[in-house]
């Protein structure tokens, strides 16, 4: 065998090594909201649930809301579902009308942080219960 062509297949190879275990891990992104981006209200939710395109670490994610002067709502830690790992849950406190923002920040099951906000309204048509 040539060895310049051995040389280009054992690069070639490497090369492969140093690539392949990126194509399996991706980052976990937003699929679904409840409320959604944007929702408009008339009863005040009682919880948050986020849905995820893949299993994300509960104990490295964290979830906030804060009202629409930016201050941060007192809710306990999100926590994962054990039936699906793909979804984040946060209880809320009974909520009176207004603007919301939802941060979030996840890891993925393969290390890869992502994070996100959107907002939703109550109405003040239906006060909160």
């Amino acid at each position: 065998m040539n060895p310049n062509a051995s040389l280009i297949n054992s690069l070639a190879f490497l090369l492969f090594l140093c690539i392949w275990p990126l194509t399996g891990s991706a980052h976990a992104f937003l699929e679904r909201a409840q409320p959604g981006p944007g929702a408009e209200l008339t009863n005040a939710p009682k919880e948050v649930v986020l849905t995820y395109d893949r299993g994300v670490e509960a104990v490295f994610s964290t979830v906030e809301i804060k009202n629409e002067n930016g201050d941060p709502v007192k809710t306990d830690k999100a926590r994962g579902n054990s039936d699906d790992p793909t979804k984040l849950l946060l209880k809320l406190p009974p909520l009176p009308p207004g603007t919301y923002r939802i941060f979030w920040s996840v890891m993925a099951y393969d290390g890869h942080r992502t994070e996100g906000d959107h907002t939703f309204t109550i109405r003040s048509d239906n006060p909160a219960r």
